[in-house]
């Protein structure tokens, strides 16, 4: 196999795994940011 043919089914490879990406992104939409944890709960009234 000739090097111009090898780079190009390397470019052609990154080139189908960049687009399968982006249509999977795409189809599943943008992910949310992380939720926020539970505000802290006291555990006593603090009668010390």
């Amino acid at each position: 196999m000739r090097t111009v043919d090898r780079v190009l089914a390397f470019v052609c490879a990154v080139t189908a795994v960049f687009a399968l990406s982006f249509a999977a992104g795409r189809i599943v939409g943008p992910v949310g940011p992380a939720p926020d944890p539970p505000a802290p709960t006291q555990e006593h009234d603090g009668d010390h």
